[in-house]
């Protein structure tokens, strides 16, 4: 029994001293292979990837959005009821001032004003023969026959005609005005956005007929949290970015005094160009220009990347003849848009930590591998794609194991 022990216990023993061996040996093959693999692939950028971080005048830039509303636009409603004999317009119709839009049928209306004339015909008749019997009393009056108690009574009916007379003339001036409302028509110069009657419908008092809108003079509003609009005064430039359109400047008119309720917001509201191809209702978004600094270290905003809890800046570093990426640790300050310079316009943040001259990668790639040679392309080469992380580059002939 204590042979068979010993023989177990030693096969056990070789059976560990030959793994241990050929652990060995598979490591000292992988160093063989790692020693003979050469330099890591480099990652080829375009020069239009790079930038240079200079100093430049930064203005601050608050984003905002809002909409595009006319100064003058109106909902038309209809001021008398009775059937709609004819609609004149479309959508989308530029009318002028006093232009017909509608007509409802006027021969109630019509014979109302006839009726209204008769009337008042017949009052200034009455009205007539009330004044000559009262200047017939006066004459009699003066001459004994009749006492002043009957010219007092002659007087007071000449007086009920006249006012008999008046009231006939405003019944006949608002039977007028409302056959004159049963033509609808363009209170200003505008366009027809919204058309909601039609032929042969019954219209009645404050129904809606039409909108209309005057695109000729036009404002943006924009709802601001009131800490913002406290920095926001008359005079400041709007850069707007509508969807499809040129970039547009409107300056702010003014600020509302008051907040919103509900949103708790307050309101600004800025001049939009005419010829700026903006309509009514539209949806733009924005940036007020709110000052800045006049110098600071700039960089894209689309340069910035978050990795590790931090902000960071992909640089391109010199290291002997070739040129290497590196991660630099920054602070953001203000972001705004460079006020001149090669990046006039851009969308830029002011940083801390990064080195004026600094040459970085100025667009998103994705996540690149520090410490990875680069190979920048010639300006006018058809750009290369940047994968996310360097692949390893294949064995050339003659190299063995696998890359690292």
């Amino acid at each position: 029994m204590m042979n068979k022990r010993v023989v177990g216990t030693v096969i056990v023993l070789v059976a560990l001293g030959g793994g241990i061996l050929l652990v060995k040996q598979r490591q000292g093959a992988s160093a063989s292979a790692a020693a003979a693999q050469p330099g890591q692939k480099p990652i080829e950028l375009l020069a239009s990837d790079l930038a240079v971080a200079g100093k430049a005048p930064l203005a601050r830039v608050l984003p905002v959005t809002g909409t595009v509303k006319a100064t003058q636009q109106a909902t038309i409603r209809s001021k008398v009821s009775g059937d709609v004999a004819r609609v004149l317009v479309r959508e989308g119709e530029a009318v002028a001032a006093g232009a017909v839009l509608a007509q409802i049928d006027t021969t109630e209306f019509a014979s109302r004003v006839a009726e209204r004339e008769q009337n008042l015909k017949g009052a200034v008749a009455q009205l007539a023969i009330a004044q000559r019997n009262a200047d017939n009393n006066k004459r009699l009056v003066a001459q004994g026959f009749i006492s002043p108690s009957a010219m007092d009574t002659t007087q007071n009916q000449l007086e009920a005609q006249r006012a008999a007379v008046a009231a006939a003339e405003q019944q006949l001036t608002q039977a007028r005005k409302t056959l004159a409302d049963a033509t609808v028509r363009a209170p200003f110069a505008g366009v027809v956005t919204e058309r909601a009657v039609q032929a042969g419908d019954k219209a009645s008092p404050d129904m809606k007929l039409f909108a209309l809108v005057d695109n000729r003079s036009l404002e943006y509003e924009a709802a601001l949290d009131p800490e913002d609009a406290a920095q926001v005064k008359p005079g400041m430039v709007v850069t707007l970015t509508p969807d499809g359109l040129p970039a547009v400047n409107a300056k702010v008119l003014r600020v509302n005094a008051a907040v919103t309720a509900g949103s708790r917001a307050v309101m600004i509201y800025a001049a939009v160009p005419s010829d700026a191809g903006l309509k009514s209702g539209q949806f733009a978004g924005g940036n007020l220009r709110l000052g800045g600094v006049s110098d600071a270290v700039l960089v894209p905003a689309e340069a910035l990347r978050e990795e590790g809890g931090r902000t960071v800046v992909y640089t391109v570093v010199k290291q002997g003849e070739s040129s290497q990426l590196q991660a630099v640790a920054v602070r953001p300050n203000l972001r705004g848009e460079a006020a001149s310079g090669a990046n006039a316009g851009q969308v830029m943040v002011a940083v801390d930590g990064l080195a004026e001259g600094t040459q970085i990668v100025a667009r998103n790639l994705g996540p690149l591998r520090m410490g990875v040679p680069v190979r920048i392309s010639a300006a006018d080469a058809k750009p290369a794609a940047v994968p996310a992380a360097p692949a390893p580059a294949a064995p050339k002939a003659g190299d063995s194991g696998k890359s690292e």
